[in-house]
Parts: structure tokens; C-alpha cells; sequence
């Protein structure tokens, strides 16, 4: 069984159907949606253009990961990377080429932090097609999919997965799926920082708590990606992309709020890179009440090159969200404009070996909800790869070693507690926990983090687990929201003390890991384990493979 329905889970789910396997694939949103289907529709494709090399791409991603990535991992994403746009392609996507169909210069662009061009993209509609494509391979390959369904168990034992345990959101059912194998798939948890998040609303955590639970170890939960250019206002905005550092142009600058200049020359850089300086002008006193700074493009548009950006882009619809919340002058490079950084990948996750497998036997993670590939900052344009590589290697490893094992455990009941839900006549709204929770997420573990402020919010996340123990919510059984934020809730909770707790043991910046009380980087890099421990979050050091 695949648990989540985007990008990585029907990758894993069709290279298994293809060859036989029943599969089923659960998901609480629709087939190919979640955070694959408003992605800007980028892929790296190393060695699409003369001048790559496998060397180039390995060094890149590790160059950005700060010696935090797991080698084994990264060596296993690079092979299967030069052969990822076929796969995608053949499932549907097509990625845009130029007048003689062919991918030059003229189309793969640069992505910051790499060394050459070797990023593709998408038409107009970016990964809306890709969702689309997603969808349809779910139909050809005849995969049963429960759609609008939330996996809140995932039952193990002996050291092996057995199965889990949902419930249809539309309907209030609960099912239970036997089976050797669980691969989850759930993407990240950026929906933890909401409203300053531009991730979808299913990017809850979901999977991080359900591995933990399992027997499943974490990696690096710390390191949390701040895309640096995110609309600031207004509010129903907040938090939207606007672009990565490359959109910057050759001549784009970072503006204080006294117009002085905090960043320059921020095409070429990572994330992590403009996101650290941001972060140093704020402890500064340099950004604007709402956080934000000012982003100003406008000398782009007296050279050629910055002409043709802008251009390209607006043909893209990469520039739409600045008309709708700025107006036509932001629109037009000719003014600068607000940005804040807005929570966008968790790099942090599962721990788990090249296979994609856990210490779990049969318990398997891809696409975002695994840690180690990226380390401390993951370079733009591969989360798209990521997700079709680690399918393939996934689905690979299961075919092998784990088809026809038999599932021993006789613990596969269905939870009374979840019918006692229904109804509940607590004094807390699901809701209203969720979105203290998402604030002290913000505060305390934004983009800016202290002793203090990391201790504050796991207080505060104690507090917020007794709440949760005393619900109200409704008795109706259709499409039940309160029951889905109150399913999700415990699960959001155990993901957001892993992050704190990481984040309170590592004692550096390193990163998208920013410590005002520790602002160097310490000699020598090393992971941050968590774990469950009778159900106590337990965090050690580890050394770097």
C-alpha cells in the first residue's frame, strides 16, 4: 500500500503495477494533487546540455547540503537522475523544448546554486499537466485508489510493517489494509507554518509522526527550507511564491527597509544562502514590521538579458501572483516589491538506506517525507527528480526482497477510539488548536531560532497536547472536517516537537538551521537522530556516512 497520492506515491505505485503487484494507493486528496500539482513545474535533468557532469550535479547537491547529506543517497538519486526525464515524459509530461524540439540553451535554464543550466520546464500550466499525467497512469495501470482517505496508524511489530488503518473522509469509514509493505509518501510539513507557507493544505506532517510511530527513526528534522521570496501581503496571499534566486535576474537586489542593499549578485546563490542573509538583517532590526523586505528587479529591464527574463517568465505565469497582489507596476519590474521567506520543503525526514527503506522492515519513505538527500538546503529544481527516483528505487527494492512475505502480526484492529470521536463534546475546537499550534511553529521555530524561544514552544506544544485530549466535534460522519483536524492534530504535533526538539540539540547554524545564540557553524557535521522511546522524543548525535 502507498500512502499519498502525488508525485512520489504513483511513481512507486506504477513501476509496482507494472509488474504485477496489487497495490493500492491512499490518499486524502485527489490523485496527483498535493504540493507535486502547484509546483512550478521545474526538473533538473543533469547532463541535458554539453559542459555537465556527474561530478558537477554530485557536487552541487553537496555543496548545498553542508555536509549533512547521506552519500549513499545522494550517489543512488545521481544515476537515476540522468535517465528521470524519460520517465516522466513517459507517463504523459512533456517538458518544453525549443522551435526544433529539442532542449538547448534557449530553454533549460540555471537554476541557483548550480554550476551549469540543466533544469527543464514545464508548459504554462507548470505540474498542473504533470498532476493530470499522475492521475491518468493511476487509471491505466488499473491501481485501486481511496481517494479522500486519511491514514492515521500505520500497524508494525516484531521489527515489520503489517499494515494500517484509515478513514474515508467522505463517508466516515474505517478501514483497515493487511499488507507486507507500506511506502509512504505523504510530501512534507509546511502546513505547519501556515499562513507563511506557499505548501497545500494536505502538507500537514502526516508522515513523519506515522513512521516515528511505527519503530521508524527521523534524520536532520531541523532543517526546514525557507523559499526566500514569498508574497507578504495581503493576507490571503501570504506566504505564495513568487520565485526562487534566480528570478533575480543578473542585476536583482535585496532591499532593507531603508532601501539599503542586503543582497546583490543573487542569482547564482542558494536558497539557503539568500535566506541566511535575510535572516541576518532581521536579527539587525533591518526588516519591516511584517518581517518583510524589498525586492527590486527594475535594473533588470535596461539590459537585454534582464529583458528576455522578465518576458520569459511572465510567458511562464511565474510573475501572475505579483499582479494579483501588487498591481501592474511590481508586475512590470518597474517598481520594487515586499517578499518574505515562506516555509517550503522540509529536507529533514525518515531515515532511511539507499533502498528507500526504514528500520522498519517493509516500511519504506520517498519523496519529501525522507531525509538525507538533501542535507541542510536542497538546491532548486530537484524536488520533481526526487520524486520519480525514489519511486523507481523504491519499487525496485520491493519487486526484489519483500514481495510474497507474509504478515504475522495480529494487531490489525480497527481503533474504538475513532468511533468515540464522532460527536465528541469537548471544549476545544480542532481548529482553533491547529492554529496556535502553526504559531508557535512561526515563532519559535521560524526562520530565526533560540534556546529560549525552541524551549518556549515545546512548552507551549505540551500544553497543546493535553488540549487535544478534550475535542468538540460534530456527530455527522460525511465529510466530517472537525474529524480530519482532529486525526491530524496528534500527528502534527509529534512532527512539530521532532523539529523543535532537533532543533534545540543542534547547537550551530548550519543550514536552513538558523541560531541566533549559536550564529558559526561547528567543526565537523553530523546528523541529528530522533526517535520514539516509550513514546518520548529522544534525539542523539550521529556521525555523517
Amino acid at each position: 500500500m502507498i500512502v499519498g497520492a502525488g508525485g512520489a506515491g504513483v511513481s512507486t505505485a506504477i513501476n509496482l503495477a507494472k509488474e504485477g503487484v496489487e497495490v493500492a494507493v491512499i490518499a486524502k486528496h485527489p490523485a496527483g494533487y498535493g504540493d507535486t500539482r502547484i509546483a512550478d513545474g521545474i526538473m533538473v535533468s543533469p547532463g541535458v546540455l554539453p559542459g555537465d557532469s556527474r561530478e558537477k550535479f554530485l557536487e552541487d547537491i553537496l555543496a548545498a547540503g553542508e555536509g549533512l547529506n547521506d552519500r549513499e543517497l545522494v550517489n543512488r538519486f545521481v544515476d537515476y537522475a540522468f535517465r528521470v526525464t524519460a520517465e516522466v515524459e513517459r507517463i504523459g509530461h512533456l517538458f518544453r523544448r525549443d522551435e526544433r524540439g529539442a532542449f538547448s540553451e534557449e530553454v533549460v535554464s540555471q537554476s541557483g546554486g548550480h554550476q551549469v543550466a540543466r533544469s527543464l520546464s514545464s508548459p504554462p500550466a507548470n505540474a498542473l499537466l504533470l498532476a493530470w499525467a499522475l492521475r491518468s497512469s493511476l487509471v491505466r495501470e488499473n491501481i485501486d485508489c481511496f481517494e479522500d482517505t486519511l491514514v492515521f496508524r500505520i500497524f508494525s511489530g516484531d521489527g515489520a510493517v503489517h499494515g494500517a488503518a484509515a478513514v474515508s473522509l467522505a463517508t466516515g469509514d474505517i478501514y483497515v489494509f493487511e499488507s507486507p509493505v507500506v511506502v509512504l509518501a505523504t510530501g512534507g510539513g509546511g502546513w505547519l507554518y501556515y499562513p507563511n507557507t506557499d505548501c497545500t493544505r494536505e502538507e500537514t506532517g502526516d508522515g513523519y509522526a506515522l513512521g516515528l510511530l511505527a519503530g521508524a527513526e527521523a534524520i536532520d528534522m531541523e532543517q526546514v527550507q525557507f523559499i526566500p521570496f514569498a508574497l507578504a501581503a495581503p493576507a490571503s496571499y501570504r506566504g505564495i511564491m513568487v520565485g526562487e534566486p534566480s528570478v533575480a535576474g543578473d542585476r536583482g537586489v535585496l532591499l532593507d527597509r531603508h532601501g539599503k542593499v542586503i543582497l546583490d549578485r543573487i542569482n547564482r546563490k542558494t536558497r539557503t544562502e539568500v535566506t541566511r542573509a535575510m535572516g541576518e538583517a532581521m536579527l539587525a532590526g533591518r526588516a519591516g514590521e511584517d518581517g518583510s523586505f524589498w525586492l527590486d528587479l527594475t535594473a533588470n529591464k535596461q539590459t537585454g538579458e534582464g529583458r528576455k527574463l522578465w518576458l520569459k517568465l511572465r510567458q511562464r505565469g511565474r510573475l501572475a501572483p505579483l499582479k494579483r497582489a501588487y498591481g501592474e507596476a511590481a508586475y512590470n519590474w518597474e517598481k520594487p516589491f515586499p517578499v518574505i521567506p515562506s516555509a517550503h520543503y522540509f529536507m529533514g525526514g525518515l531515515r532511511v538506506d539507499h533502498n528507500c527503506e526504514t528500520r522498519v522492515s517493509g516500511l519504506y519513505a520517498v519523496g519529501q517525507v525522507q531525509g538525507g538527500l538533501h542535507g541542510g538546503g536542497r538546491l532548486g529544481s530537484l524536488s520533481l527528480a526526487e520524486l520519480f527516483t525514489g519511486g523507481k528505487i523504491a519499487a525496485e527494492h520491493i519487486l526484489q526482497t519483500k514481495i510474497g512475505r507474509k504478515v504475522t502480526g495480529n494487531d490489525l484492529n480497527i481503533p474504538v477510539e475513532i468511533e468515540s470521536l464522532f460527536g465528541a463534546d469537548g471544549k476545544y475546537s480542532p481548529a482553533q488548536l491547529t492554529a496556535e499550534l502553526q504559531s508557535v511553529m512561526n515563532e519559535s521555530a521560524g526562520i530565526l531560532r533560540s534556546e529560549e524561544g525552541l524551549a518556549r514552544g515545546l512548552a507551549r506544544l505540551q500544553e497543546l497536547k493535553e488540549c487535544s485530549q478534550d475535542l468538540a466535534i460534530p456527530h455527522h460522519r460525511q465529510f466530517n472536517l472537525a474529524l480530519q483536524e482532529a486525526l491530524e492534530l496528534p500527528l502534527m504535533l509529534l512532527t512539530a516537537e521532532a523539529v523543535l526538539q532537533s532543533a534545540l540539540a543542534r547547537k550551530e547554524s548550519r543550514g536552513a538551521h538558523l541560531r541566533r545564540d549559536y550564529p558559526e557553524q561547528s567543526s565537523g557535521a553530523r546528523h541529528v537522530v530522533t526517535r520514539l522511546e516509550e513514546s518520548v522524543i529522544k534525539c542523539t548525535w550521529e556521525g555523517v556516512n
